[in-house]
Parts: structure tokens; C-alpha cells; sequence
């Protein structure tokens, strides 16, 4: 799968990017896979016997579109609509805002190798999306879906 830079520094060996994938969809909605890189050495000035994190996340904007207004003017961008965002857009706020799902993550040394894994990962994770969604991703039992929706707490049993 084919990855486009979203965001970052063009030394993001050192000080970390995020990627964005193309418009997917699993039959329900529209969704894309973001690819973050953390340098752990740089980002908690600490050295770790682990230097790089890749993580995999799923942002949906339409389904977290009841989060979106307050997520665009939490980042101070009030005189420009919604509707004139592009989605990419919309994918870059709402994850750098936390409302996605964090599905995969690989640690390593070598960045070259992990890039693989990631890419092999992406693969499964299109193939078997409900089942990388359907998993519990915290401890009181929300899952991909309540994280792509920006849901994330105790639910009402009713």
C-alpha cells in the first residue's frame, strides 16, 4: 500500500512524520490509515534500548464529523468551514487531536525494516479491518469503532 506524507519533519528519522494512505472503505464508511513515526531517543531526550515506534491508526472524518467543529476551532481555525477542509485535512486534525484508533504499532532500531513490517501490516489491516476494529483497545472495553468515533469512555447500559 502506497503512503503519502501528511506531516512531519523531512528529518523524520530524527525528529518524526506521519504518512496517510488512500481513501479506503469498509462497506459503512470512508476511513484512512495513518503511519506515525516517534524517535523515542529525541522525543523523551532519554536513550531507550528501543528507538523508533511506527504506529498505525485508523481516522474516519464522517464518522467523528460530530467532534470536527470543535476539533478545527480547538486548533484556532474558525473563519475557514468545514466543508472547505480536505479530508486529508480532516484526517490530519482529527488525529493529531486523538480521535482515531490506534490499531497497530511496531518497535525497532532499524527504520528500513520496520517500514517493511508496516507495509505488511497495512495489508492485513485493509484484509481484516473489522477484526483489527472489532478488538478492545482499553481497559473499560471500547473498541476501534468507539475510538474512530471519538467515543472513548464508560457506556450507558441501556
Amino acid at each position: 500500500m502506497k503512503l503519502n506524507f501528511l506531516s512531519g519533519d523531512t528529518n523524520y528519522l530524527s525528529y518524526g512524520a506521519k504518512w496517510i494512505s488512500r481513501k479506503l472503505n469498509n462497506g459503512d464508511f470512508n476511513y484512512w490509515l495513518v503511519v506515525e513515526l516517534i524517535n523515542i531517543h529525541k522525543a523523551i531526550d532519554e536513550k531507550r534500548p528501543v528507538k523508533y515506534i511506527l504506529n498505525i491508526s485508523v481516522v474516519s472524518p464522517s464518522e467523528a464529523s460530530n467532534h470536527l467543529d470543535s476539533v478545527i476551532e480547538s486548533y484556532g481555525y474558525r473563519n475557514k468551514p468545514k466543508l472547505n477542509y480536505t479530508n486529508e485535512e480532516k484526517v490530519k486534525l482529527l488525529h493529531s487531536y486523538g480521535i482515531q484508533a490506534p490499531i497497530s504499532g511496531i518497535e525497532g532500531n532499524n527504520f528500513h525494516k520496520m517500514w517493511k513490517q508496516v507495509h505488511e501490516e497495512l495489508n492485513k489491516i485493509k484484509i481484516l479491518f473489522d477484526f483489527f476494529m472489532d478488538k478492545q483497545l482499553n481497559c473499560i472495553g471500547n473498541t476501534g469503532w468507539d475510538f474512530v468515533k471519538g467515543e472513548i469512555g464508560f457506556k450507558s447500559k441501556r
